[in-house]
């Protein structure tokens, strides 16, 4: 199976239903390894995100309202971290990975956005701390994401078509540069994508700016082995995740439950209650002259579940295809906002039709959301907590403890 790996600024993960619609995001996406910046975790995160997520997490923590980063690693997506540095600051985390027989390393990062001089500094430590100690001398693949805040080209950025004499290559932008020739690396969007494409990442309204910030700088090593080089716009973030896939292809087993268990939440849909009720009559009548109402019942159980299964797969098809369809309108937009001409487009209307399909698609988003928080509270529910062989033999020593074998009565010991 193919890896799939994408970075995402996320602006901030605290809020747990957000944190619910960006998890759901990466799974509809399948991405095996996602790279977010902007997470705002503390310490105190780890557990309770890892136990949300479902799979291993790397953390780079910040504060609460600025920086951290993470890796975030899909279940199934078998895999072993041989090395891992994460930064103090929350500005990257790195990790050196084997998967399907292959050795690689990932390095997210998250450059400051306050001055110059300030991303000057984030490079050349990255290339103290990681990059030489770590690469230099290793020949395995390096996939470097993250929000940059550097501009490196004056295609990177919407305002300077205005201007294009405007435009300085800062020395930030040189370092980086600096970096990709030291370490033999290449802007993925780049080196797969047509030129002409601005790729930008990053959608402002106001003031209306569209950029090119967040990249993959992978090694030319691998650059036959990179597919499906994409840009796809997010409802949580006004930046948008740019993913690609990494072959060769990686064998994972499914894990899927063989039980099916009812969604109690379609009995508020009318349309389903309109067709079970259908298909109770249409049954009685069927089965008028069958005796045993034990036989009838188990029957009419299979009947219910198998309309019950088609008419949910039927549902998630749709909302699946209409969420894809404003999902693309979203994207369709954004572009227009910042590349079509004045002439050529109703700014206040499509600005308007942005924000209707945005809402739209986190209204669907968060009622997602809320239906995994009732699944959690439900294999909470039945599942609980595993007791472990340390608590079974503490039970087992304070029995022991309280047994009485013997008792003293009139002066004298009585055992049994």
């Amino acid at each position: 199976m193919d890896s799939k790996i994408a970075t995402i600024n996320v602006r901030g993960l605290r809020d747990r239903t957000k944190r619910r619609i960006v998890f759901n995001f990466l799974r509809d996406e399948k991405i095996d390894i996602a790279f977010l910046q902007e997470t705002h975790s503390l310490e105190s995160d780890y557990r309770y995100w890892r136990s949300e997520w479902g799979s291993e997490i790397l953390l780079a923590h910040g504060t609460e309202r600025r920086c951290g980063v993470a890796l975030f690693f899909r279940r199934n997506f078998s895999f072993s971290i041989l090395r891992q540095h994460v930064d103090p600051e929350g500005r990257f985390v790195y990790a050196h990975v084997s998967h399907a027989g292959k050795f690689f390393h990932l390095i997210n990062v998250y450059a400051p956005v306050e001055s110059v001089i300030d991303r000057v500094r984030f490079f050349e430590r990255l290339s103290e701390q990681v990059l030489r100690p770590f690469v230099l001398d290793d020949l395995s693949p390096v996939f470097l994401g993250g929000d940059f805040n550097t501009y490196v080209s004056r295609l990177a950025k919407s305002t300077y078509d205005d201007n294009p004499d405007s435009f300085e290559l800062l020395q930030c932008a040189r370092d980086l540069l600096d970096l990709q020739v030291e370490f033999n690396l290449e802007d993925c969007w780049q080196s797969h994508r047509n030129d002409l494409d601005r790729g930008y990442t990053r959608f402002q309204t106001n003031p209306e700016v569209s950029s090119r910030i967040d990249l993959f700088l992978t090694s030319v090593a691998v650059r036959d082995n990179i597919e499906s080089v994409q840009i796809k716009a997010t409802v949580f973030s006004d930046h948008c995740a740019l993913s690609f896939v990494w072959r060769p292809p990686a064998e994972s087993m499914s894990t899927k439950s063989p039980y099916w268990k009812f969604n109690s939440t379609l009995l508020d849909d009318v349309v389903y209650v309109d067709e079970v009720k259908r298909a109770i009559a249409t049954f009685k009548h069927d089965n008028a002259n069958l005796a045993d109402p034990v036989l009838k019942w188990d029957l009419l159980l299979v009947h219910l579940r198998g309309l019950t299964i088609s008419y949910s797969t039927h549902k998630k098809r749709m909302q699946e295809n209409a969420n894809k369809a404003l999902l693309d309108e979203i994207s369709f937009l954004s572009k227009a906002l910042f590349e079509s001409p004045d002439q050529y487009l109703n700014r206040t209307a499509a600005l308007h039709r942005l924000t209707q399909c945005r809402s739209q698609i986190l209204e669907r988003e968060e009622a997602r959301a809320k239906a995994a928080m009732v699944r959690a509270r439900l294999r909470w529910a039945e599942q609980g907590e595993k007791s472990t062989r340390y608590f079974f033999q503490l039970e087992k020593k304070r029995f022991k403890e309280i047994v009485l074998d013997r008792v003293e009565s009139e002066g004298r010991l009585r055992s049994s």
